[in-house]
């Protein structure tokens, strides 16, 4: 044999050496699937982490990475890092192992699909120890040209899954910590185990409808009492980070509420301890039950729901005032975040019949007489009693009529009081309405399925007869509904066809909350603000319930007198009644009479203001301050100060509402400037009450 042949066979047989030697070292290669279009990778790992083989596969647009480990101390990888792992890895993210046996071995594979990850950089999958229940991130390299995969620890090191929270047992979990736990058992089980997805799932226990039976419901209660503390305890142990991702109540699990509560669950909407709940007995044998929906937005809950409360309590003080929620799922959500028991109609009524209140006024804070009114009549038609009488009052607008032309008095009101409020609130008078203007104002309902739904277009019609020209009037289900006039296109386009660039949103619901908040002024691409901004308008929200204003409030107090009214007058057609019962029911009707007069005469004085007025200076230092009449008041206050908007001092009173004139002749000096303003009073009910001050005059003394 040659040197040549020598060498030759040489080379041969240290390559024959190399490749045995590298079949021993290196975990064998297999197909990817049959995929014609997939490349076998060696592996190089480094650490705890060394799977046996890899290999990469291409689809279409789709990319999987297969990883094969004949070691079980993985069962779950995730693209992405451990803290994502942690809160989604156990849901539809996580990859769960297959199970193939080749060549009489048996591993575990692991194909995810890497699509959208840059695979010329390195990127990180975290895998999950079953046996720590911790999530460990990997450094994954891959390298096409070269057919490798590099393994490494990744830079964030590892999150503890705790004690297998996961969306297959999470369910489960919820349900034993609520019917099985101490409360000190649960508090110790989140100490353990505390994160995100467990929040959701305690969320999900108490975001439930009402039970159908009052034992149930009571059993019920106290189940969610102890939860929604659970649940609120859950999330103060969270992060500030873990918070912003909790998840909404997951789906597909049994929660009644799949796509609920989420991160803002127990974010504060105000301070409670401002809000009345009006839960204890009542204290008089009369009262005016207040039911409402609700809402979990508290400082919209003190100002409307809260606001009519105060009125009617206010006026009416021979009656207990007190609360209702129809909506079980608010009443659990205040008691999670805000530790705040509001009562349900049946809760409420329960109370009433143990306290022996003998007559009993419904006053529904809802728009009209659609599905959460006749909710209302349901609640309370079930749970009255022998022995009480039972009078509903009106809603807000009144009854709906059968056409878009039925406008009542109360309809116009409301109309007016909202649209009044609106450009008020965006800096202007009403000719902001009526005369030429780059504005629309935009007044979003919610809407209904109910006959009651022409309400909204009833509502139209009077805001178009008040000659407000620029006022539209839609509702949020209108689109889903078809409706053809509360649509939010139909609104878009009468919005466009006048010609406004700018536009103001408001509600046109008695509380401003979740749809105020979220359907009208948030984000999302279906929001009204969303949709009007796409259209190119610039677009200002305003989140305000009618059930602030005080207009607004009177025409409710005015409903449950009303109501009151109906009261007597069933009273006289009822012949058990004595002659001695129906007298008192008189005089008590009368004295409602007279309070609702004060209570009135307050509103509307409060709601006036002083117009018109002028300062003039003249020789001595004296100053004349001249106004308009005001035919609620029966005096005015005249007031000075050297500041414009602060340091007000009364200097003048003039007692007669006829007089509309004061001349102030002391306290002044020559060359100085002053401010004045003037305000009307008139006594009511033995207390003085006061008009709206005057919009701030100077002048200069002589």
């Amino acid at each position: 044999m040659t040197s040549s042949l020598k060498k030759l066979a040489v080379l041969i047989l240290s390559a024959l050496i190399l490749i045995s030697f590298s079949i021993i070292l290196t975990p064998q290669a297999y197909a990817a699937d049959g995929d014609e279009n997939s490349v076998e990778l060696t592996v190089k790992a480094a650490g705890m982490f060394k799977p046996d083989s890899a290999a990469l596969a291409r689809s279409g647009s789709k990319t999987t990475l297969i990883i094969r480990d004949d070691s079980t101390s993985y069962d779950k990888y995730y693209v992405g890092k451990a803290a994502s792992a942690r809160l989604y890895g156990y849901g539809s993210g996580a990859v769960n192992p297959t199970q193939e046996t080749i060549d009489g071995k048996t591993y575990q594979v692991f194909k995810m699909d890497v699509s959208g990850v840059d695979l010329s950089k390195s990127f990180i999958i975290s895998t999950h120890s079953k046996k720590n229940l911790t999530w460990y991130e990997r450094t994954i390299t891959v390298n096409e040209k070269a057919k490798t995969l590099s393994t490494s620890a990744g830079d964030g090191g590892s999150v503890s899954a705790k004690d297998g929270v996961e969306n297959s047992t999470l369910k489960a979990t919820t349900e034993e910590i609520e019917t099985k736990m101490t409360e000190e058992q649960a508090k110790a089980y989140v100490d353990a185990n505390d994160s995100p997805l467990l929040v959701a799932g305690l969320i999900g226990e108490i975001y439930i409808h009402p039970k159908k039976t009052a034992e149930e419901q009571a059993e019920q209660a106290v189940l969610t009492a102890k939860t929604a503390k659970i649940a609120r305890y859950a999330y103060d142990k969270l992060s500030d980070e873990d918070k912003k991702n909790v998840p909404e109540i997951p789906d597909g699990l049994g929660y009644e509420y799949p796509g609920a509560g989420g991160a803002d669950y127990f974010v504060s909407t105000g301070d409670a301890r401002k809000d009345d709940p009006l839960n204890t007995a009542p204290d008089k044998k009369k009262e005016i039950l207040v039911c409402s929906f609700g809402t979990s937005y508290t400082d919209s809950r003190v100002a409307t729901i809260g606001g009519i409360e105060t009125a009617l309590a206010k006026t009416y003080t021979d009656y207990s005032v007190r609360r209702a929620f129809t909506s079980q799922v608010i009443i659990n959500h205040i008691l999670a975040r805000d530790e705040e028991k509001i009562n349900t109609v049946r809760e409420a009524m329960n109370q009433a019949k143990e306290a022996g209140v003998t007559n009993l006024i419904i006053q529904p804070t809802t728009l009209m007489n659609g599905e959460e009114y006749d909710q209302i009549k349901r609640d309370v038609e079930q749970n009255k009693w022998d022995g009480v009488t039972i009078t509903f009052a009106e809603p807000l607008l009144g009854m709906a009529g059968d056409s878009a032309d039925t406008i009542n008095e109360d309809k116009t009101a409301v109309a007016r009081a909202a649209a009044e409020a609106a450009v008020k609130d965006d800096g202007k008078d009403v000719s902001a309405l009526t005369g030429d203007s780059d504005t629309a104002y935009v007044f979003m309902g919610h809407g209904t399925g109910h006959t009651a739904n022409i309400t909204y277009t009833q509502m139209q019609t009077a805001m178009t007869g008040l000659g407000y020209k620029n006022a539209f009037v839609g509702t949020v289900e209108g689109e889903e509904r078809n409706d053809p006039n509360n649509a939010v296109s139909v609104v878009l386009k009468k919005v466009k066809d006048g010609g406004y660039s700018r536009v103001v949103l408001r509600p046109l619901m008695v509380v401003a909350g979740d749809h105020a908040n979220n359907d009208m002024n948030g984000t999302d691409e279906d929001s009204w603000r969303t949709i009007f901004e796409k259209a190119g308008f610039k677009v200002e929200g305003q989140i305000a319930g009618l059930g602030q204003i005080e207009s607004v409030q009177k025409i409710y107090v005015a409903h449950t007198l009303k109501a009151m009214s109906e009261q007597v007058d069933q009273m006289k057609k009822d012949s058990d009644a004595t002659k001695a019962e129906l007298e008192k029911a008189k005089a008590e009707l009368a004295k409602a009479k007279a309070e609702y007069a004060d209570y009135k005469a307050k509103v509307e004085l409060a709601s006036s203001s002083i117009s018109g007025v002028k300062a003039k200076a003249s020789k001595g230092k004296k100053i004349t301050v001249s106004w308009k009449k005001n035919s609620k008041a029966e005096g005015y206050k005249v007031y000075r100060s050297t500041k414009k908007s602060k340091g007000f001092k009364a200097v003048a009173t003039v007692k007669s509402g006829k007089t509309v004139k004061a001349t102030v002749k002391s306290g002044q000096k020559k060359g100085k400037t002053y401010y004045f303003k003037v305000r009307g009073y008139k006594k009511i009910a033995g207390k003085t009450c006061y008009s709206k001050y005057s919009k701030v005059v100077k002048v200069k003394a002589k």
